[in-house]
């Protein structure tokens, strides 16, 4: 018995073929933009000034899965107005992940020379991951000993009770004494 496809003309098998492909390749997702082309763009949006482009694009480099994208998207928070694009860019480094934003964070946490808007920003991302590592982000925030960097990262020690934290909140508490302040009193309560 012959196979009914053997009895299909040739010319119709072929263009039925080509049709199955057509579907499958219209079914399958789009490549992601790579990290370099979402940069040049980034750099066209912000030059524009149009935050809800930069926005976007900064959300489609938190899903690139790529250390890279952490790099640019810290870069344009030293460039760009904090207010229009930080919390997308918290966002979209929560999504990359503490593995993927480990590199640019080590590099910045150190808290010498690093502008408090980005440590900040790094311990808000750091709430969000709420990892090991990220823990450990939050602990470094809080040994800079720079006041601005610690009320931001002392609630989110507290909120994570973080133990990596402890060791930094113990000196703190000793600099700070066993007063009545609000900065004694986040680490009181960080520390039970």
């Amino acid at each position: 018995m012959i196979p009914w496809t053997d009895r299909v003309h040739p010319i119709l098998r072929a263009v039925g073929l080509t049709l199955f492909a057509s579907f499958l390749l219209s079914a399958a997702p789009a490549p992601a933009a790579s990290v370099s082309k979402l940069s040049k763009a980034l750099a066209r949006a912000a030059k524009s000034e149009d935050y809800d482009q930069v926005r976007q694009l900064l959300a489609e480099l938190g899903e690139t899965d790529d250390a890279k994208a952490a790099k640019v998207i810290v870069q344009s928070l030293g460039a760009l107005p904090l207010h229009e694009i930080a919390p997308a860019a918290i966002d979209a480094l929560a999504r990359l992940g503490s593995e993927h934003c480990a590199k640019t964070f080590d590099k910045l946490i150190d808290g010498k020379s690093t502008a408090w808007e980005i440590l900040a920003v790094i311990t808000m991302t750091a709430e969000k991951i709420g990892d090991e590592r990220a823990e450990g982000w939050i602990a470094q925030a809080i040994a800079t000993g720079r006041p601005v960097v610690m009320r931001n990262a002392i609630p989110v020690a507290v909120k994570l009770k973080s133990k990596a934290a402890i060791p930094a909140l113990m000196d703190l508490l000793e600099t700070v004494g066993y007063n009545r302040t609000n900065e004694s009193y986040q680490v009181r309560k960080a520390l039970l």
